[in-house]
């Protein structure tokens, strides 16, 4: 992802449609609380919990579903953009742990009256992105492994290179492992929980009921520094840009650590960051994903190919060079990120 404003921009544009008939008959959603094998033991969790600590908590969720082996989910999909409205359904697949790891999200909807589509397939080297809208098509693709090569190189350099500032490594951003920088641009449900644990804070995990399912709800405020790189001269009292989430519900299972809801929402509701109704969901999300008839052991075919891409049209872009650059600037080049766009100029994004 680019940043957390396209992130949600790209997947929100998409919604409808789902191959589970593949799968044949689905287990009930009651089925879908059986904890995988790679949530820790309620103890441990319940230690997280009693911490009231919500990072914590959310790396937590973000590591078990980093081991789960097999996830297959239905996704539901709303958006509001200005006065627009996008609704949809779609299904997220994940095989693999570790450098074996594959997913593919799978999202349709009606943009304007017409067929708008995303898919994302990570094949375990490419992740693919595939946009498809009626006033364009992009594809671009992003080679993990020579992304891999290009962060260890960097990373190599600046532990040779003397540290005029004494304080830290010579580039801040190799702070972070190389394997979590990987991380964060493979697709899937790791890299959309990997955005919340970099991008907000969050509040300590509430105990709820939600869609008859025990669940925390927690509530993520924007990291100061994160709002400062998307919104440089922001100050407290400005008017909250329409496109820019201003916080975000999270919804994981109390037995599983799985997280069933992630919305983002808009400035207009910065009262429901406050109080008891915040574990409601808003009336009019900036975008809302609810992740249902979740299976954790199913075996997914081989044969279907989920999990391979093809470059049929060869449109592909290829934006490793973009994403490495993006992860470590030079240090004389401060990094920026693109600014903040108006619902406005979202709209001329997916309309003729």
């Amino acid at each position: 992802m680019r940043r957390l404003t396209s992130a949600i921009t790209g997947l929100a544009f998409v919604a409808v449609g789902v191959l589970a008939a593949i799968y044949g008959k689905q287990l009930r959603e009651k089925g879908a609380e059986v904890s995988p094998s790679a949530a820790k033991p309620q103890a441990v969790v319940q230690q997280i919990v009693s911490s009231g600590d919500g990072n914590r908590f959310v790396a937590e969720t973000l590591e078990t579903i980093e081991r789960s082996i097999n996830i297959v989910a239905k996704v539901r999909q709303r958006v509001h953009l200005g006065s627009s409205e996008l609704t949809g359904t779609g299904q997220y697949w994940q095989q693999g742990a570790g450098n074996q790891r594959r997913t593919r999200w799978s999202l349709q909807t009606l943009v304007s009256g017409e067929q708008g589509s995303l898919l994302q397939v990570f094949d375990s080297q490419h992740l693919w992105t595939d946009l498809h809208l009626p006033s364009k098509h992009e594809v671009t693709k992003i080679d993990l492994h020579e992304l891999r090569r290009l962060l260890a190189a960097k990373a190599a350099n600046n532990r040779q290179a003397p540290n005029t500032q004494g304080r830290g490594p010579s580039d801040a951003r190799v702070a972070r492992p190389t394997q979590q920088l990987l991380l964060a641009h493979r697709g899937g449900l790791t890299q959309l929980l990997d955005e919340l644990v970099q991008r907000f804070d969050f509040d300590e995990p509430r105990p709820m009921w939600w869609e008859d399912r025990s669940v925390f709800a927690l509530i993520g405020h924007w990291k100061p520094d994160q709002v400062e790189k998307l919104w440089p001269n922001y100050k407290p009292g400005d008017e909250w840009p329409e496109a820019l989430p201003h916080h975000v519900l999270l919804m994981v299972g109390q037995t599983n650590l799985f997280p069933y809801l992630i919305e983002y929402r808009r400035g207009a509701d910065a009262a429901l960051s406050q109080g008891e109704v915040v574990f409601e969901p808003a009336d009019e999300p900036l975008t809302r994903y609810e992740l249902f008839d979740v299976q954790f052991a199913q075996a997914i075919d081989h044969k279907l190919d989920l999990f391979k891409y093809a470059d049929a049209e060869h449109i592909a872009v290829d934006i490793t060079g973009e994403v490495f650059h993006r992860l470590s600037p030079n240090k004389e080049e401060p990094e920026v990120e693109a600014p903040i766009q108006s619902v406005s100029s979202r709209k001329n994004t997916f309309r003729r």
